[in-house]
């Protein structure tokens, strides 16, 4: 096979796992638009009883049942697509690509298996956790217009429900479960993981629309894929997802967030995160050897 033929084979795999992303993103904002207009219409409407009119302004995160709710419908426009690569995805990598972390001393399988994923999720929650800080020390939050990647907008028990445990779950099954999985099905070794894992978390930053998010997204992307690739676990990469999310919107609600909001801090929870990133490197490097 020339060049100019594997060119064109990575190009269509790259196509091909675009596109589940792009239905699910254009249903999502065909969804919002018409549940915001139907919202505002309901408000504005003349025969709408002065009480029921007062009952629903006072709705509390109301954007976040809609930004739900628009979801859901994008999930549901691909969510045969999804089921298909995820269950192909695990199997295969459960049998060809999970390694069994048996050779680590004083450990026996599962005991090493339990305590590199219990590594892997402080490690990640530290390095979320420390990335919020820098772009807030850094003002880069101001600069994209308030936009931040601490949900502190919403409710706390609303806010763990939609993006504590249902966000989680649709973005990972959009960008690790179908796209993701797709191009490591379609995209020829000796790079497949890598570029799999840069266009997937590239595709979860675009997403999230702005700079900070987007960096923060590209980031625990790859972190989510690199995870979903060890683990060969949907399940499980759904509650590190999900974990990062509470936690960030634990600190942010409970009023903890600012009180860590110094450099010191900020390079104290990147630090445990690159160490604990570095061991894990160390650990899988020679569990595969």
């Amino acid at each position: 096979m020339t060049n100019q033929d594997n060119r064109k084979d990575n190009l269509f795999a790259l196509a091909v796992a675009l596109l589940p992303f792009l239905i699910f993103a254009a249903v999502y904002e065909i969804a919002v638009a018409i549940l915001e207009m139907g919202w505002n219409r309901l408000l504005q409407s003349p025969s709408l009883n002065t009480a029921f009119a007062g009952f629903l302004t006072s709705v509390p995160d109301v954007q976040a049942i809609i930004t739900a709710i628009a979801m859901a419908c994008g999930l549901l426009a691909i969510l045969r697509t999804a089921g298909s690569e995820i269950r192909a995805y695990t199997t295969v990598a459960r049998s060809t690509r999970h390694p069994q972390a048996k050779s680590l001393e004083r450990f026996t399988a599962r005991q090493a298996s339990f305590a590199v994923r219990a590594i892997w999720f402080v490690s990640t929650l530290a390095l979320a956790i420390g990335i919020n800080l820098l772009l807030s020390l850094t003002g880069a939050v101001r600069l994209a217009g308030g936009a931040s990647t601490v949900t502190g907008q919403t409710e706390l028990l609303p806010g763990l429900t939609i993006y504590g445990i249902f966000t989680p779950f649709v973005e990972e099954s959009v960008f690790r479960g179908t796209v993701y999985a797709r191009l490591r099905r379609l995209l020829p070794a000796p790079h497949s993981l890598i570029i799999s894992m840069i266009f997937s978390g590239l595709m979860f930053a675009i997403w999230h629309g702005n700079l900070p998010q987007g960096c923060y997204a590209l980031l625990l992307g790859i972190i989510f894929a690199a995870f979903y690739e060890w683990t060969g676990n949907f399940v499980a990469v759904v509650f590190l997802h999900a974990a990062v999310n509470m936690v960030m919107l634990l600190l942010s609600q409970l009023g903890v967030y600012n009180n860590f909001c110094t450099p010191a801090w900020c390079v104290t929870f990147l630090a445990v995160g690159a160490v604990g990133f570095g061991c894990l490197f160390q650990i899988l490097k020679r569990n595969k050897g």
